[in-house]
Parts: structure tokens; sequence; C-alpha cells
């Protein structure tokens, strides 16, 4: 069997282009947030997402077609910039320092554990690249 897609012939993922909205402002347009402002089961809300936002400095009014190449590619796949993120529960509050993973990777970690009911519609299968959907290894 094929060892990238374990024998199934396809991959699947999420499709970016179907997660952004690229006529809603850029502060609305990630459209797995949903009415809450937030994505579940992870860090990832409005407030971090506008430090996210103004760290590329990106406008929260801009689109996301009129963002560069560059801007869009570090929303989506990450970038070396650190931000705080306070967490308060029972036991008290603390703060940890976060890396920027992007969306894609970080809606990917919440599939894993979730299966979001929120995330479905944005997922894909894709034929694997490495057997071409054949199933089999060399």
């Amino acid at each position: 069997m094929c060892t990238t897609c374990n024998g199934i012939g396809y991959l699947e993922g999420f499709d970016p282009e179907s997660m952004i909205d690229e006529t809603a402002p850029i502060r609305s347009a990630f459209r797995p947030f949903g009415e809450d402002d937030r994505l579940p089961f992870s860090h990832l809300d409005g407030a971090v997402w506008e430090r996210v936002l103004r760290h590329h400095k990106v406008s929260l009014k801009h689109r996301w077609a009129e963002l560069t190449e560059e801007q869009q590619h570090c929303l989506i796949y990450g970038s070396d910039f650190e931000y705080r993120v306070t967490h308060s529960g029972k036991k008290g509050t603390r703060t940890s320092t976060r890396t920027w993973v992007g969306l894609l990777p970080i809606c990917d970690r919440v599939w894993q554990f979730s299966y979001a009911k929120r995330l479905r519609p944005y997922r894909r299968k894709i034929s694997c690249p490495t057997c071409s959907g054949k199933r089999l290894n060399d």
C-alpha cells in the first residue's frame, strides 16, 4: 500500500480558498470563526486574530483580495510572529507564548482532536500525490 495515503488513494485536508470570504472585511473573513468569534478547541479568537493581523500590517478594513501574496501566505501558513495567550481556569491564570503557525495548521490540529462540525464544510479530498490515486507503492 502507498504509505502517503495509507492505501486510500486520496488525502483529505482543508481548502484555504473556501475558508476565506474574500468580500468581507478581513476581521470577519475567516468563515470557521462563526458567531462566537472563536475557533473551538483552540486559542484562536478575535483578539489573537487582530494581533496577528496588526503584526502583518493588515488593516481590519482590508479585504482578503487586497492583501499581498506574502501577507496571505503568512496568515494561512504561519510566520515567526510570537504572541502571548492568557488561560484562565480553576487553578488560576497562566500566560504562554505562542508562535503564529497559521490558520490551516490550527484548523488541522482542531480537526485531529475534535472533528468540529464547524470545520467539515472546508474539508476537501485530493488525489494522493505519491500514488496518483492508485493506492499502491512502487
